[in-house]
């Protein structure tokens, strides 16, 4: 029979292992230990970790859950899970997790970090922006979120933020290579689109736009051009019903019961000041929680007005 003993000299063993690098080794030696206690925290974390790292995410899932079941006040466990989700490609269970980690510790980055990456696999793109930000604003040093948001820049077609996001990774990370094939990527489509518009340069002439050398000219789109239009358009529609949708879902959770709560008075003919102030509250705690998602709603729907306003705007042409 195992002492306590025993276990923690087994635990010690397995975390050296981990630390060294070790992963089967510490993978069988966590296992041991979980035969004899399948309580312990430390241990599910323990394994999780070494299979996470030996490309293993669907073991680590297992484990992870395990974590937030037995130490359900944790934050960081539940990150972890979200992470591990991402990897398995899982981006909607990612987000209800990391939402969840995040409520319990705002100020971890990891835990943007990860929802970034998530919101990015579903395409919600402002929602990345808006994830990333909050990452780099936490700590500003983190030189892997500031390339994925410049990534996420260059899919919105933002490619001056993305350089800008780039560069203060590269700042970071001289070394950072995927923060220097992504400037690269930048500067090149910015060079290309200014190619596309003037391959030489010219300007207006002044005094040939007066009232009779203006014309009303509608934006002519060629095929591809219509079709990629189409697709931005559907692409910000869609992101923007998202986003919507998971305002209100926030909003109703957090704020529901206590304006149920204040019905409820109301109907028993209740003046109940305390359920008044406490659904008041609850609406403001509702508000403040879901700043990230109101911020990038709105980011979205400027988007979508500028992309319009764009399509709109006939291109200035000089008169021959």
């Amino acid at each position: 029979m195992s002492t306590a003993n025993d276990i923690e000299s087994l635990s010690k063993l397995a975390k050296k292992h981990l630390r060294q690098g070790r992963l089967q080794e510490a993978i069988e030696s966590f296992q041991q230990i979980l035969e004899l206690d399948e309580t312990r925290v430390d241990i599910h974390e323990g394994l999780a970790t070494a299979f996470f790292m030996a490309s293993l995410p669907e073991k680590a899932v297992e484990h992870f859950k395990r974590v937030t079941e037995l130490d359900p006040r944790q934050g960081r466990s539940l990150i972890n899970l979200g992470a591990a989700y991402n990897r398995i490609g899982n981006f909607d269970e990612a987000i209800k997790v990391l939402r969840r980690g995040i409520q319990k510790d705002k100020s971890h980055s990891e835990g943007f970090y990860n929802l970034g990456f998530a919101y990015r696999g579903l395409n919600q793109l402002s929602m990345a922006v808006s994830a990333y930000r909050e990452a780099v604003r936490i700590d500003p040093k983190r030189a892997d979120a500031h390339a994925n948001l410049g990534n996420v820049y260059i899919d919105l077609g933002n490619n001056q933020q993305a350089i800008m996001h780039f560069k203060q990774a590269l700042e970071i990370d001289p070394d950072f290579e995927r923060a220097k094939r992504g400037l690269e990527i930048a500067q090149q489509a910015i060079q290309q689109a200014k190619s596309a518009i003037s391959p030489f340069g010219r300007l207006v002439d002044q005094n040939s736009l007066g009232p009779k050398s203006v014309a009303k000219v509608e934006r002519q789109l060629n095929d591809t051009e219509r079709m990629k239009d189409r697709q931005r358009t559907y692409r910000l529609v869609t992101e923007i019903k998202s986003q919507a949708k998971a305002f209100l879902q926030q909003l109703t959770a957090e704020f529901e019961p206590q304006l149920t709560e204040l019905s409820r008075a109301a109907a028993d003919g209740q003046t109940a000041p305390a359920a008044l102030n406490k659904a008041i509250g609850s609406y403001q705690a509702a508000l403040k929680q879901s700043a990230d998602l109101r911020r990038a709603l709105k980011q979205s729907l400027l988007e979508l007005r500028a992309h319009e306003e764009f399509m709109n705007t006939p291109p200035v042409r000089a008169p021959k």
